[in-house]
């Protein structure tokens, strides 16, 4: 009876030992995704919105040393994004009117709110928020170390529709950048299993 316990937890704790170092793309899926590293890179940043800008100058008559048309409408152009954060809750704006001897500024001011400031991975004056999140897609391949303790994975990603995302403050260009991207993954063997030490991405 005794050996008979004996073989049964051996079977029990090798058959364990086995799935921890099992490797495959059901299990290397969840693992890289559930990663620090991971969480590191899963996410698109918004193209940048600034805290504040001018938006109109009101010139007194005859005056004309208060900016010029140019700078006025390479200003004006910030606005957008101001205001489409603002539809996403990230900050309000609001409007502030500078008299001056010689002209009146007005300014567009962003103020994030707290939805913003948690999603903010930019500066209190150029803000540059967690728009997209990012998902693994498929496992492209799995290439096992000659001593079995380490590990390429490359794989894909895809936006995650299923979490709240700021999609209008992304270019075309970054989303199509990151999701057509692959990435590879380095993986080490461990006593309690494979775990990922380094991420990158190759194109």
């Amino acid at each position: 009876m005794k050996c008979l316990r004996f073989v049964l937890l051996a079977c029990v704790f090798g058959f364990a030992g086995c799935a921890k170092n099992e490797l495959d793309r059901s299990t290397a899926l969840p693992l890289i995704e559930n990663s620090p590293e991971f969480q590191k890179i899963n996410f698109i940043t918004s193209q940048r919105v600034d805290s504040s800008t001018l938006f109109n100058i009101v010139r007194g008559e005859g005056m004309s040393d208060c900016g010029t048309d140019s700078s006025i409408r390479g200003s004006k152009m910030k606005v957008p994004a101001m205001e489409q954060a603002e539809q996403y809750g990230l900050v309000t704006v609001d409007e502030i009117q500078q008299p001056g001897r010689n002209c009146t500024r007005t300014w567009k001011r962003a103020t994030l709110t707290d939805k913003g400031l948690a999603a903010n991975r930019g500066s209190e004056e150029e803000f540059e928020f967690h728009a997209l999140t990012l998902r693994i897609s498929q496992i492209d391949g799995i290439k096992l170390g000659s001593d079995k303790a380490n590990a390429i994975v490359t794989f894909g990603v895809k936006v995650d529709e299923s979490t709240e995302n700021y999609g209008q403050l992304v270019s075309e260009e970054s989303q199509k950048r990151a999701v057509e991207s692959t990435y590879t993954a380095l993986l080490g063997l461990y006593d309690d299993g494979w775990r990922v030490e380094r991420l990158s991405r190759n194109r």
